[in-house]
């Protein structure tokens, strides 16, 4: 009697199946979501009712008592029911899994979504007319975004970059010399610094300045974090870096051809290989500082402070080094043909005796000399 039920029961959900495939199409949902149950119901029933008889009988045999075959009906009952709730269990954590990977999907999905509505409406910030405050907030946020993924910092320095290319200013008559210290960049253009503290000292690819065509910028009082300035063959050409605060900077190989830089703090700044050729640098800090291999022709260096700095091989032919204090660094090769070293203080500087010293212009009563070297007839010359 209940294999007939079971039968009935299959047939009728069999029907059902069919209608609802019939009215709602073969392949939508709703079809495949009956498909699946009757599925699993026809499942469940065969597990209850007839695997079990099935099994007892090829193990038991037919002519076992009756107990014999209704304990082993029921064993493999059992058995076939924890199989199947482990089976459901198995299929519950993959859709628990799959719920999961989706929630994470849609949570990356509306985090890189906001993430690029910040990007975007921090670009349309720098262009505000409203107020640097404005501008100001778009390069931090585009910094934190750099900061946050480290595939942005590229592109991010790209576009301060260009910033810095079209808004730092470029007078059209040369800077005036003053001993005033000039205000810092931070208060007089603040989104400038920012962008140049971040190129600096956080781009990426820090050779990317020197594709920047900074000549003649006006850049008075710009200061970075000691040590962290990275303008390794940045372009500054004829550039106002008047009270520039650029201490252990990386200035190797930039070109700073008649830049302005007077009371600059460059102490201990790698300047090896650099341009400064017509630079007015007067009373800067050049303490400690790396010059070796510099092109310092026709500069102007007077009261300088140069101790401890390595001129090993730079160029100071016509350079103007009168008044410079404490030359005590290494000179070994350098060209000072034709410089003005009056009321220069040369006394322990080393490698003087291998320096070009053709011409160098002194004074009997100012310059300092070591034992070696006497001033003659306004020219120094080497004691033999």
């Amino acid at each position: 009697m209940s294999r007939t039920r079971t039968r009935i029961a299959f047939a009728v959900a069999a029907a059902g199946l069919v209608v609802v495939g019939a009215l709602t199409g073969w392949t939508s949902g709703i079809f495949l979501a009956a498909f699946a149950l009757f599925c699993f119901l026809g499942l469940l029933l065969a597990t209850v009712l007839t695997f079990p008889s099935v099994v007892a009988r090829l193990d038991q045999g037919t002519d076992s008592p009756p107990t014999d075959l209704v304990k082993a009906r029921n064993d493999v009952r059992t058995a076939l029911l924890q199989g199947f709730a482990s089976i459901l269990l198995l299929i519950g954590a993959g859709v628990a899994f799959s719920q999961l990977r989706t929630s994470q999907r849609e949570l990356q999905t509306t985090a890189e979504g906001q993430q690029t509505e910040r990007f975007s409406r921090a670009v349309e910030q720098l262009a505000a007319t409203t107020g640097p405050a404005v501008r100001l907030g778009g390069i931090f946020t585009l910094v934190e975004l750099a900061r946050q993924d480290p595939h942005q910092r590229t592109v991010v320095a790209r576009i301060l970059a260009a910033y810095v290319q079209q808004n730092a200013p470029r007078p059209t008559a040369p800077p005036p010399t003053t001993d005033a210290v000039p205000t810092p960049l931070t208060l007089t253009m603040p989104d400038v610094q920012a962008c140049l503290d971040f190129l600096a000292s956080e781009a990426p690819d820090h050779t990317l300045l020197s594709g920047l065509l900074l000549d003649r910028v006006a850049l008075a009082g710009v200061a970075f974090a000691d040590g962290r300035a990275r303008l390794d063959g940045a372009r500054l050409r004829g550039a106002d870096l008047s009270g520039a605060q650029i201490v252990g900077g990386h200035l190797a190989r930039a070109d700073l051809t008649g830049a302005v830089l007077p009371r600059a703090n460059l102490h201990q700044a790698d300047l090896a290989g650099a341009q400064l050729a017509g630079a007015r640098m007067a009373q800067d800090d050049l303490s400690g500082a790396h010059l070796d291999g510099a092109d310092l022709t026709g500069a102007n260096l007077q009261g300088v402070n140069l101790a401890g700095a390595s001129l090993r091989g730079a160029v100071l032919v016509r350079a103007d080094l009168s008044s410079s204090a404490h030359v005590t660094g290494d000179l070994t090769g350098a060209d000072l043909r034709h410089a003005d070293l009056r009321a220069a203080d040369l006394r322990f500087a080393h490698g003087l005796l291998d320096a070009d010293l053709t011409g160098a212009q002194c004074d009997p009563d100012r310059t300092l000399l070591p034992s070696t070297v006497t001033c003659t007839g306004g020219v120094l010359v080497v004691k033999r």
